[in-house]
């Protein structure tokens, strides 16, 4: 007894190719717009001067306590 195996290659579509755009100029509004809590958080304490301040606010966020406003007053 034989057994033949018979191989059907899949018929292969071609694939949509998206560009993404190097520049941020060239990013919708939407998208170049919209930062993630982390970034607004770490932006607002790149604004200070004091370093301690930066450190403990950096290390409360690490740790949970995300409302900069709140950990700034409390420190």
């Amino acid at each position: 007894m034989t057994c033949d195996i018979v191989t059907i290659a899949p018929k292969i579509e071609p694939s949509v190719v998206f560009e993404i755009p190097n520049e941020p100029e060239e990013l919708p509004a939407s998208i170049a717009e919209k930062m993630t809590p982390k970034m607004r958080y770490f932006g607002k304490i790149d604004k200070l001067r004091d370093e301690e301040m930066k450190k403990n606010l950096r290390s409360l966020f690490e740790v949970g306590f995300t409302n900069f406003d709140i950990n700034k007053a409390l420190l």
